[in-house]
């Protein structure tokens, strides 16, 4: 039960509660509407941003599965947040290898430790989630 909240966690950090919604249980999956207040599990995104599901580089040679997130600020601003889930580690928990991805996440951690990472913040944590954020000029 455990391992299958980890697996639900990194994916809806990346924005994919599709297939988080295969390690939730039954109750977690339920339509009914929650009681007092609570969000749904599967409905995180900030009501305010506009969202894009893309795979991206965020370091030499780490990719990262994940959504994009936008936000206008003033003077033709933009505030992107991007998260995600280092690709390879995405890949084992899209095809349900959750023991795989266990395994592989301290490895992954190691090699973004020694790699550059691209432009604006990068933060890596030790399950292979990323988080990004970046201010872009819309004019472009």
């Amino acid at each position: 039960m455990l391992l299958r909240a980890v697996a639900a966690t990194a994916l809806l950090f990346a924005g994919d509660s599709a297939t988080a919604r295969h390690y939730a249980t039954p109750r977690q999956r339920a339509d009914e509407e929650p009681s007092s207040g609570q969000l749904r599990l599967f409905e995180l995104d900030p009501s305010w941003a506009v969202s894009t599901a893309m795979a991206q580089s965020v370091a030499d040679d780490l990719r990262a599965e994940g959504t994009l997130y936008r936000a206008p600020l003033p003077n033709g601003k933009t505030l992107d947040v991007f998260r995600g889930v280092e690709s390879n580690l995405y890949r084992y928990l899209a095809n349900g290898q959750v023991a795989a991805y266990l395994r592989a996440a301290p490895l992954i951690r190691r090699r973004w430790s020694r790699s550059r990472p691209r432009n604006g913040v990068v933060s890596f944590g030790r399950d292979g989630t990323v988080l990004t954020i970046r201010v872009t000029d819309r004019r472009r």
